[in-house]
């Protein structure tokens, strides 16, 4: 049997409402802590505030011809979910995308964002 205790990085699957997405990047997950930023006075540090991040997936996906890339740049309310090879599951709730989605023709990839309410890293 297998064993992934020592895992770090590697395989990843990405899916968008249970559709699974054809991946040529690094796929990135953010947002599931806030931001802590220091609160100095005149002669000291007096500890730091905290502001909201918003949660976000982040990846590079093939320009395959089954790619409905206009409906994807547009969807809203989605579940993102990306299982990644250390075993954890990161899953982005009533995610919307976000960002341009340009298109790169020579290595035929779209720079994909979505952005959500809420992300449980498990």
């Amino acid at each position: 049997m297998a064993t992934t205790k020592n895992r770090v990085g590697g395989t990843v699957f990405l899916s968008v409402n249970g559709e699974r997405m054809a991946l040529v990047g690094n796929v990135k997950v953010g947002g599931f802590s806030p931001m802590r930023e220091a609160q100095n006075g005149p002669v000291e540090t007096n500890g730091f505030i905290e502001k909201a991040r918003t949660p976000f997936i982040e990846c590079e996906l093939s320009y395959r011809a089954d790619l409905d890339l206009v409906r994807h740049a547009n969807i809203d309310e989605a579940t993102v979910a990306a299982e990644l090879a250390n075993g954890h599951l990161a899953v982005l709730s009533d995610a919307w995308a976000a960002g341009d989605w340009d298109f790169e023709n020579e290595e035929g990839k779209i720079t994909a964002r979505w952005e959500g309410r809420r992300i449980t890293i498990d």
